[in-house]
């Protein structure tokens, strides 16, 4: 995930947090890790708290495909 802020000449400093690190993670730089199953709001504030940007995430479990074997 990365943030712009706009216009030019803000605060343009921004960190990353996680509504709930048990479902996604998120690095200081942005990068979105899931964790567990759930819905997740990643949220990028500037440092000086005047501007916000939130993006829903929807972690969804893996469906492996079922092993099948054939003789012959």
């Amino acid at each position: 995930m990365q943030a712009t802020v706009l216009p030019k000449g803000s605060c343009e400093e921004v960190f990353y947090t996680s509504s709930d690190e048990s479902i996604a993670s998120v690095s200081e730089d942005g990068k979105v890790t899931a964790v567990g199953v759930g819905v997740v709001t990643v949220t990028a504030t500037t440092l000086d708290g005047n501007k916000t940007a939130e993006c829903i995430i929807t972690v969804e479990k893996e469906e492996k495909p079922e092993a099948t074997a054939t003789a012959t």
